[in-house]
């Protein structure tokens, strides 16, 4: 059978490290991501295999190669065969199985190193997900609004710097998190939004419950970014400044280092001052206090 590279090199992408293994005499070993003795060259402790790139494969004599092209050194085959052998070996993965090792791929490409990811964890949520009422609404008087549920527990969409889903944070009645891997520390550039409707402005938060209460209250999509140092991350991609919702003195400092236009959130009534301050008035008017 032919196959197309188009259809093969993206579904080979995440598999590189099991084609070569099965196609070829390649140790295990040598996919562990540390400096290892060239396949190629022979050159001892100089060439690794890294899963995150695109060019895969790099030796400092042989230089960077793709999983194909190191295939093709490997095997002395050309261009064509080595598409239709790569191919037929994916033809003998079920599709459900290619679709899971696709997902863990892209998990573990935008995720930092240190983020934990259970993706087990994370399908069995996105599978029985549904927007259900969570004490964490009754408690904090959101019930109002329609958020995917984890038993009593709140269920947040995480979204990558590219605005994709890639993970969920699970939200108790006291407003604390963790992700499927039981993270609490949310990657730069992430972020999570409550409500429809964009608007004219970007809305930023820190904190869930600041979010979803600001997106009642104003009728406009926020942003929650769970992190002050986030709100650079998430801000810097708005076509315009954003407006950041602030609760505390370290996110007004860290709005104002940035040079963002701030609201404020009232805990004691959860509500969302309509005046717009601009960097620096806030800390002057919290100084006169």
């Amino acid at each position: 059978m032919n196959h197309q590279k188009d259809d093969v090199l993206p579904a080979a992408q995440p598999l590189w490290p099991e084609i070569l293994q099965a196609l070829t005499s390649i140790d295990s070993k040598f996919f562990n991501g540390k400096n290892q003795a060239c396949p190629l060259c022979g050159g001892k402790d100089r060439a690794r295999f890294i899963r995150k790139h695109e060019l895969q494969f790099h030796c400092n004599q042989c230089g960077d190669k793709s999983g194909l092209q190191f295939y093709m050194e490997m095997t002395g085959i050309g261009f064509s065969d080595a598409i239709n052998d790569v191919g037929n070996w994916l033809n003998l993965i079920p599709q459900d199985r290619r679709v899971e090792i696709q997902r863990e791929h892209e998990v573990l490409v935008n995720f930092p190193d240190w983020y934990k990811f259970d993706m087990k964890h994370y399908l069995k949520l996105k599978e029985s997900a549904k927007p259900l009422n969570t004490s964490w609404q009754r408690v904090n008087g959101l019930s109002m609004i329609d958020i995917l549920s984890d038993g009593d527990n709140a269920l947040i969409p995480l979204s990558d710097s590219n605005g994709k889903p890639v993970d969920f944070l699970i939200v108790d009645i006291d407003s604390n998190y963790q992700s499927t891997g039981g993270n609490t520390i949310i990657p730069r550039g992430f972020y999570s939004t409550f409500g429809d409707s964009i608007g004219k402005r970007t809305y930023l938060t820190v904190s869930p419950l600041t979010a979803a209460h600001a997106s009642v209250f104003t009728g406009k999509q926020i942003i929650c970014v769970w992190d002050e140092e986030n709100i650079w991350e998430v801000g810097k991609n708005c076509d315009e400044p954003p407006v950041v919702i602030v609760s505390n003195l370290s996110e007004t400092m860290e709005s104002d280092a940035l040079k963002f236009n701030q609201l404020v959130f009232n805990k004691k009534n959860n509500t969302v001052n309509r005046r717009l301050y601009k960097y620096g008035e806030i800390i002057k008017e919290r100084g006169k206090g």
